[in-house]
């Protein structure tokens, strides 16, 4: 029989039973939800493989970008409904850390700032401490500017100096296994880790009453990635020191008290207190620092900024 015959003559069809036409809509939907679960799950299986293959490369590019693709729908909105976004946008995530690792690795890889051949380093700091008799403790709020010398005697401003004092810095060295240079001699060489040890190290060994050496070598590796104009070679390794400190833990994404994220590293020791930094992976740079001693106001200082500079102000003696 011809095909147009054919077609003819089976066109008429009843009208299918409304049951019929309901239970199908509903063996349609539910097939249809079921296939959007399994479309999502796959979804966040790669969503989440790509962000564990990101936060493993973050140490070489701390940053990534993920193109957001919005749903194209051709039905008009129903009246109160709005209509879905048409756009597609592209967005800028930092990758989410999960170790300790992740972190002084992504930092360590920063270019960081170079001293080059300026006369001073200057760090701007906000702090929050504490004035202490023998009785009582009282906190206060405080900005210092430090310029440390290079080759020359540096400056310190404080608000907690009489206005217009601004005493003067030695000039800023470092000694390294067992030798004393000056900053642009010791970022000119490259030092071992064994070498570099030397450096944080707690020099007071353990007591009866007192921390653990790990507690000051976590303070001492801070400070100077706070606070020096360590080269990017040396900061690196500082980092990686940093990280394989014994008990220190990442806490999460955190802001700093000027508003800034960051991923805080914690060393929390029973009877002595916590220790933690909130580091910004990105720069390289520590953002902030805070102590909380048992039964004590927690102190803090935020680092608002740290890098070379031309000039200083004349010290008053």
């Amino acid at each position: 029989m011809p095909l147009d015959d054919l077609l003819d003559d089976t066109r008429p069809v009843a009208a299918p039973d409304r049951e019929v036409l309901a239970r199908s809509r509903a063996e349609v939907l539910s097939a249809l939800d079921a296939s959007l679960v399994r479309q999502a799950r796959l979804v966040r299986r790669r969503r989440h493989r790509r962000l564990a293959l990101g936060a493993v490369a973050a140490a070489s590019a701390t940053v990534i970008g993920v193109g957001i693709l919005t749903t194209h729908d051709s039905t008009p909105p129903t009246a109160g409904e709005q209509p879905l976004q048409r756009t597609p946008s592209t967005t800028v995530v930092t990758p989410h850390f999960r170790t300790v690792a992740q972190v002084t690795r992504a930092a360590g890889a920063a270019a960081g700032t170079d001293l080059g051949s300026a006369p001073y380093w200057k760090v701007v700091t906000d702090y929050h401490s504490l004035s202490c008799t023998e009785t009582t403790c009282t906190p206060f709020n405080g900005h210092r500017v430090a310029w440390t010398g290079i080759g020359r005697k540096g400056v310190l401003e404080d608000t907690q100096f009489g206005e217009g004092d601004r005493p003067s810095l030695p000039a800023g060295t470092v000694t390294i296994a067992g030798n004393t240079m000056s900053w642009p001699e010791a970022n000119r060489h490259r030092w071992t880790s064994s070498e570099l040890s030397s450096l944080v190290a707690d020099g007071g060994g353990d007591k009866p009453g007192r921390a653990p050496s790990s507690w000051y070598v976590f303070k001492n590796t801070g400070d100077l990635l706070a606070e020096s104009p360590a080269s990017a070679q040396m900061r690196k390794q500082l980092w990686q020191m940093l990280g394989h400190v014994p008990g220190v833990r990442l806490v999460g994404n955190v802001t700093d008290h000027e508003g800034r994220h960051g991923w805080q590293l914690k060393l929390s020791m029973p009877s002595y207190g916590t220790q933690s930094y909130i580091v910004d992976p990105d720069s390289g740079t520590l953002l902030e620092s805070r102590v909380q001693m048992p039964g004590e106001v927690a102190t803090w200082a935020t680092y608002l900024s740290a890098g070379p500079a031309s000039s200083a102000p004349a010290a008053t003696e």
